[in-house]
C-alpha cells in the first residue's frame, strides 16, 4: 500500500499546472530543489514517472495526465469533506427532531420550523406530535432533541424555557344551548354539560389547568370523555359528545360544528422549550438561538 501526503499532491499540481519547477516553487513560496525532491518521492512511491523532464521543457506523463485529473478530485473532495465538517460543527448541517404538542400547531410551530428552515436549509428536521408526557419520555431517552410542550413538567434533567402564555377559551357545538350566548361563560354554566378533556397521564399541566378553572369557582366538570389529541376533542365537540376547554390558537380550526366562547375568568397554560441540560448539539443550539430571538414573549 503507498502512501501519498496532501502536499505532495498540492506541490505535484503546482507543478503540472506551471511546468515548470522553478516557477511552482515560487508560487508555493519554497525553494526549487526540495520541490523537485518531493516530486520524486511522489512519482517513486507512484511507480511510475509523472513528468518528462529537460533541461528546458517539463511535460507530464500519460500517467501523470491522468493523475492529474484524480488529484484535482482527491482535493475536491478534501475541501468538500472540511466544508462539510465546519457546516455540521455550526449546526448547519445534521438532523433536528422536535416534538410538539397539538397546541402548538397552528402558528407557533409553523413560523418556528418555516424560520428555522431558512436559516438552515441543510438540516433535516424531523416533527414528532407528542402529548408532554411523552416528549418529557422521549427527551430522557434521547429519542427526540427538544420538545414544545406545556410546562410545568417535572424533571432534573432537562432545560425548560417558556415561550408563551396561551389563553383557553370554551367549544361547544354549534346546535348547543350556550352557543348563541352573548355573555362570557363561566364554570357554573359549563359544568351542567358533560365536559370533555385530555387524560391527565398525556399532561399534567393542561389536564390540572383546565381542572382548576372549575375548582376555583367551586365546582366540579362532568367529565364525559377522555381524548389523547386536542384536534380529536373539537371533533367530539362538534358533534354534542360535550363542551370543552381549549387553548385559543384552536379558532384557527374554522369547524362549521363548534363555537368557540370567551371565558369570565380565562386561564392560561405555559408552551415552553424543554430539552436535555447537558450535551447540545450545534444543531440544537441554532434551534434555541432561533426561538429566544424571535419567539420568547
Amino acid at each position: 500500500m503507498f502512501t501519498v501526503e496532501f502536499r505532495q499532491l498540492k506541490y505535484f499540481i503546482a507543478v503540472a499546472e506551471e511546468l515548470h519547477f522553478t516557477k511552482a516553487a515560487e508560487r508555493l513560496k519554497m525553494a526549487q530543489p526540495p520541490l523537485s525532491q518531493q516530486i520524486k518521492s511522489l512519482e517513486e512511491e507512484l511507480g511510475v514517472p509523472l513528468f518528462l523532464r529537460s533541461r528546458r521543457h517539463v511535460e507530464l506523463t500519460e500517467a501523470g495526465q491522468a493523475f492529474l485529473k484524480n488529484a484535482y478530485a482527491i482535493l475536491k473532495n478534501l475541501d468538500d469533506a472540511r466544508e462539510e465538517a465546519i457546516r455540521i460543527h455550526n449546526g448547519e448541517y445534521g438532523q433536528l427532531i422536535v416534538g410538539f404538542t397539538g397546541s402548538v400547531t397552528f402558528d407557533l410551530l409553523p413560523n418556528i420550523i418555516r424560520l428555522f428552515r431558512e436559516r438552515n436549509p441543510f438540516v433535516n428536521i424531523v416533527l414528532k406530535q407528542l402529548t408532554t408526557s411523552e416528549q418529557v419520555k422521549a427527551l430522557h431517552q434521547k429519542k427526540i432533541h427538544v420538545g414544545l410542550l406545556v410546562s410545568p413538567v417535572d424533571s432534573s434533567l432537562l432545560s425548560i424555557e417558556k415561550i408563551r402564555e396561551e389563553t383557553f377559551v370554551a367549544v361547544v357545538s354549534a346546535d348547543h344551548p350556550l352557543a348563541d350566548s352573548e355573555a362570557k361563560l363561566n364554570a357554573e354554566s359549563l359544568a351542567k354539560y358533560p365536559f370533555i378533556t385530555t387524560p391527565r397521564s398525556t399532561g399534567p399541566a393542561f389536564y390540572d389547568a383546565a381542572i382548576s378553572f372549575f375548582h376555583n369557582a367551586g365546582y366540579s366538570p362532568n367529565i364525559s370523555q377522555e381524548a389523547h389529541e386536542l384536534h380529536t376533542i373539537v371533533s367530539l365537540v362538534s358533534f354534542g359528545m360535550g363542551v370543552a376547554l381549549l387553548p385559543r390558537s384552536f379558532q384557527a380550526i374554522n369547524h362549521p360544528r363548534v363555537v368557540y366562547k370567551e371565558l369570565n375568568d380565562p386561564f392560561t397554560i405555559n408552551i415552553s422549550l424543554a430539552y436535555i441540560k447537558e450535551g447540545n448539539s450545534p444543531q440544537l443550539d441554532s434551534f434555541l438561538t432561533l426561538i429566544r430571538g424571535h419567539f420568547i414573549e
